[in-house]
């Protein structure tokens, strides 16, 4: 998986070198005087992440994941709102303020907002637990559910992809979790019986997306 990681400051560094154990990492940082120095084995480039021509040069357009980690919440939300300009799948922001909590949704180009370097490195990582996966998306504050879903022997989705669902207004499929290990929705291939459906949901539309997982008929 190629990863973008924005940010040579504590948070970014410890990212960056976790994830760059498994996959293939670039590092984003504007200031010479903070770039990595010795070996590493991630990749450093010299620039203003929230520069499209810099993100251009990075090849974000090809990056799987990208971590907005500086610290600056404006820097994030324009990096990552320029992430999903280039049409980057998933974006994950460092928030430094909690108040600002409310800046950091779907809308403005965050997938997931956490709030320190470990969290984001566990979430990124392919052997994250479900567990630990609900924790990091409720970082995300009030006002999105998180539901966690087995799917029973003979559930009607059983044999669907995930892009066959006819999902419910107001939710939307998260992760697959199966045999332990995180599957991005689109990867996971054809759902099976004991698969865990982790989504996110209005408030109130967490039944409607229980039934049609479960074999009850979506409203």
């Amino acid at each position: 998986m190629r990863i973008l990681v924005c940010g040579a400051g504590a948070t970014g560094m410890h990212v960056a070198r976790v994830l760059s154990e498994v996959h293939h990492v670039t590092m984003i940082e504007g200031a010479p005087e903070r770039l990595p120095s010795g070996d590493n084995a991630f990749s450093v480039l010299l620039g203003d992440a929230a520069d499209p021509g810099v993100l251009a040069r990075a090849e974000a357009a090809d990056t799987d994941v990208l971590i907005a980690a500086t610290g600056h919440d404006q820097t994030n939300l324009v990096i990552a709102r320029l992430a999903k300009q280039l049409g980057i799948r998933w974006v994950v922001a460092r928030m430094n303020d909690p108040e600002h909590d409310w800046l950091f949704t779907p809308e403005a180009g965050v997938d997931i907002a956490v709030s320190t370097g470990a969290l984001v490195a566990r979430l990124v990582q392919e052997e994250v637990t479900a567990g630990d996966l609900v924790t990091l998306l409720r970082l995300r504050g009030p006002g999105v559910a998180v539901t966690e879903t087995a799917l029973p022997p003979g559930a009607g989705v059983a044999g669907l992809s995930a892009g066959e669902l006819e999902l419910p207004s107001g939710t939307a499929l998260t992760a697959v979790v199966r045999d332990g290990h995180v599957l991005i929705p689109e990867r996971a291939g054809r759902l099976v019986a004991g698969d865990v459906i982790v989504a996110l949901c209005e408030p109130g539309r967490e039944h409607v997306l229980h039934q049609l997982l479960t074999g009850g008929v979506a409203d």
